[in-house]
């Protein structure tokens, strides 16, 4: 459930530095917005674990290293429920990379053609 948000994640820091928005790029975005607006709803349920997740320096510091034994179930529950909402979890709960490339990537980070170019722009800059 947490690969999801991973891949989201990885996704936008390898085309972030690109100075020319590829259609790839644009459709990152656009499904990075759809996730945020969808998992509003989780937000407000799980407030509290949000915060404690933040605030804890083994979950969120770019100075410690990250404690997945001890952080992981504290953010599940809301992870879980914005993959739900959005639509990228199967009903036996694994992520559903299919949803994935259609709903949040448009198919338009699919290729290898396009890979290769988000790759090598990314790696240029």
């Amino acid at each position: 459930m947490n690969l999801g948000l991973v891949l989201l994640a990885m996704a936008a820091a390898s085309v972030s530095a690109l100075t020319v928005s590829s259609s790839c790029y644009l459709a990152l975005t656009s499904g990075y917005a759809i996730l945020v607006n969808a998992s509003q709803p989780c937000f407000t349920n799980y407030t509290t674990n949000i915060t404690r997740y933040t605030t804890t320096a083994g979950c969120y510091s770019k100075t410690q290293a990250y404690n997945a034994t001890f952080c992981d179930p504290i953010i599940s529950g809301y992870m879980k429920c914005s993959l739900k909402v959005a639509g990228l979890l199967k009903p036996n709960g694994s992520f559903n990379d299919a949803a994935f490339k259609s709903t949040m990537l448009q198919n338009k980070c699919s290729s290898p053609a396009t890979r290769r170019t988000e790759l090598t722009r990314n790696t240029a800059n």
